[in-house]
């Protein structure tokens, strides 16, 4: 039977549980290799934590690729961070689509920020929607912040 990575996963969460993030880095990489759909996600953070951006970036958009929606909010940190805020605006877009609450959250930051209210509110609501917690708080603060600065409806736009 083919090897899909899942044994170098599981000894790589072990590994980084235990501190040795090395260990846990070369057995991410081993598993992201065989395929393992959250293998690269988990590799990028720990590349990301010491430093390598290149490396986190390459692991967070072979995640992505693969649909996982952590990969797709990390990078979205990334390149907001380094400036890109088309490319962070993308990837928060495919990490909300696949129903990450925080994606939500982050997309509509950026979309108040270029003005597209609309888009913003409807991100905000899903961030509400999907996050009971204090996220779910933020989101409705922001909802309400985002309301006060627009203009009163006119008659029968309610």
């Amino acid at each position: 039977h083919g090897d899909d990575g899942a044994a170098a996963f599981d000894l790589g969460g072990l590994l980084a549980e235990q501190g040795d993030l090395s260990g846990a880095e070369d057995a991410f990489r081993r598993a992201a290799q065989r395929g393992h759909p959250t293998a690269a996600s988990n590799l990028g953070v720990l590349l990301e934590k010491r430093g390598d951006l290149e490396g986190a970036e390459a692991a967070y958009r072979r995640a992505d690729k693969g649909g996982d929606s952590n990969a797709a909010f990390n990078l979205g940190g990334l390149l907001a961070e380094r400036g890109d805020l088309e490319g962070a605006e993308d990837a928060f877009r495919r990490a909300d689509e696949r129903g990450d609450a925080n994606a939500a959250f982050n997309l509509g930051v950026l979309l108040q920020q270029r003005d597209d209210g609309e888009g913003a509110e409807a991100a905000y609501r899903r961030a509400a929607e999907r996050a009971p917690d204090e996220l779910g708080e933020m989101a409705r603060a922001a909802l309400h912040g985002l309301h006060a600065s627009v203009q009163p409806p006119g008659p029968g736009n309610v």
